[in-house]
């Protein structure tokens, strides 16, 4: 509703003044959380589908305060290099987990330990493309018109 679609606005809004100070570690840190949970099995997939079921109902609600499509509001954002930078590493996460989850099932510990290596491999990668991800998003909001 109008008035939750504010509230969120409103929380945004503190969110973007506080990145300010802080910028690149919070963003950073914030998201590497999500992608590390969603490393996790079983609980990794329904947690990223939960991340992005929150940010489609941010997106619900700043079009519904600008007056916009919201699908449109979601299709914008890849136009920007951070937004698929994000979306791969989270697929990898998701992907990973799934993996982790197979090589438990089919070939029990061995290869559950076996797996880890790729998963570990899959976290660095994850890691830095969520750091340069950060970068570029706080260098945009920093050249983005207020």
């Amino acid at each position: 509703n109008r008035s939750e679609a504010e509230d969120m606005i409103q929380n945004l809004k503190d969110f973007e003044e506080m990145l300010g100070a802080v910028g690149v570690q919070v963003i950073f840190g914030n998201n590497f959380m999500y992608c590390l949970i969603m490393f996790i099995p079983v609980l990794g997939p329904f947690y990223g589908s939960y991340v992005l079921y929150s940010t489609g109902r941010v997106l619900s609600a700043i079009g519904s305060a600008a007056g916009t499509d919201p699908l449109l509001l979601f299709a914008s954002l890849f136009i920007y290099p951070h937004a698929w930078m994000e979306y791969i590493s989270y697929s990898l996460a998701i992907s990973e987990s799934f993996w982790l989850l197979y090589s438990l099932s089919k070939y029990r510990l061995e290869g559950f330990r076996r797996e880890l290596t790729n998963a570990s491999k899959a976290v660095a990668v994850c890691a830095v493309l969520l750091l340069l991800a950060a970068f570029v998003e706080v260098s945009l909001m920093q050249f983005a018109p207020t």
